[in-house]
């Protein structure tokens, strides 16, 4: 498949930030793919490492790859949201500098994207490993609306059971530019994916074509989540942050406010929203605040 002109159909993002434990393997994993019309868009954070190095010597090797870097951290959802920016293809893939995909995913994807127009995002069975590579199991959630055409159920659906591999799925482009860009709180991702659900149905790949750094050595779930906090934005990094999990149920609220959708179906979501998230987050909730 091809475009008019050397206009590339996917945009591939890939921000990052001292990235230089995984970056080759990630990008070498985009650069096999079976599917080559693409470009790759890297955004550095201002690494302190080597990440800079190999990126440059990737880009000289390689003219799909695009290399941009910030005078300064400005955290990661801002730099989610920056390479999208910075994106011209009608798919767009945002791409984990510590993750990476078997050849066939992209073309896999694309080919559900080409064929269903209702269809705003395709994504793989996701496989976890951890931080030298060893897998430990599928990542739980294989959540597939193409069976449902409202709206309101596929947000009841997202909500239920989404999981943070389907952000890096392969997305239409002007899907995403409907929605709010990515916030910087908690979940925002999750967020941006409830907004998707809005627009389109999602549909699941049964094979294992994702591998998911998840695990990191002695780390638990509270620090987890502080190293996240201080990644999405570095204001964060030596405070406390305060209802970290309350801005993430507000987005959900927010997203149905923004979504273009009739005054009856923003009610029954709003319904839902208020019935289901407090459910699920009901042990994140009651922390106030998150100790640096």
């Amino acid at each position: 498949m091809s475009v008019a002109g050397n206009k590339p159909l996917v945009s591939i993002g890939m921000p990052v930030y001292n990235g230089e434990r995984f970056i080759r393997r990630a990008l070498d994993s985009l650069l096999a793919q079976d599917y080559k019309n693409f470009e790759v868009i890297i955004s550095d954070n201002a690494s302190i490492d080597k990440t800079q190095e190999i990126c440059l010597e990737y880009a000289a090797r390689d003219a799909r790859i695009r290399y941009f870097r910030n005078e300064k951290n400005m955290g990661a959802a801002w730099n989610f949201q920056r390479v999208f920016e910075l994106s011209s293809g009608k798919y767009f893939m945002w791409a984990a500098a510590d993750d990476w995909r078997e050849p066939t995913f992209i073309s896999k994807c694309i080919e559900i994207l080409e064929h269903d127009p209702t269809v705003v995002l395709a994504y793989p069975l996701a496989v976890l490993i951890d931080e030298d590579g060893q897998e430990y199991g599928l990542m739980a959630g294989r959540l597939d609306t193409r069976d449902w055409d409202s709206p309101v159920i596929r947000g009841i659906f997202v909500m239920l059971g989404i999981q943070g591999n389907v952000i890096y799925g392969l997305i239409r482009a002007d899907a995403i530019r409907r929605c709010k860009p990515i916030r910087a709180t908690l979940g925002g991702d999750i967020i941006t994916l409830f907004e998707l659900s809005l627009i389109g149905k999602f549909a699941h790949i049964s094979e294992p074509l994702f591998y998911r750094l998840r695990i990191r050595k002695g780390e638990t779930v509270d620090k987890r989540h502080r190293r996240w906090l201080d990644a999405i934005d570095p204001k964060n990094k030596g405070k406390r942050v305060y209802f970290p999990y309350w801005k993430m149920a507000w987005g959900y609220i927010d997203a149905v406010l923004h979504a273009s959708l009739c005054v009856r179906h923003k009610l029954f979501l709003l319904g839902a929203v208020i019935m289901i998230v407090p459910w699920k987050m009901r042990k994140e909730l009651l922390k106030v605040v998150v100790m640096p």
